[in-house]
């Protein structure tokens, strides 16, 4: 997954909804659920759906790089699906 998105909000709301639990889960396309397991790292459950095809996925995703309260990027490691 790569992209941009601009919000027009201030640079610390936006920071603090994106370590919010509920909206992070919102911004990663086909995320079940998402739980915080330790700092910077979750557990996350998603569904992957290309054309007629879909799968599971089970995982942990990591905050690397953080750089409060501008820049973080997310890492995925998962397992599962066909």
């Amino acid at each position: 997954m790569t992209g941009e998105q601009l919000i027009p909000l201030p640079q610390e709301a936006t920071w603090l909804a994106l370590n919010d639990t509920q909206v992070l889960k919102e911004c990663v396309p086909g995320c079940e659920s998402l739980e915080l397991i330790e700092e910077n790292r979750y557990q996350l459950a998603m569904v992957s759906k290309i054309g007629p095809v879909s799968a599971r996925f089970k995982g942990v995703m990591t905050l690397a790089d953080v750089e409060a309260p501008r820049t973080y990027r997310m890492v995925f490691e998962g397992q599962g699906g066909v």
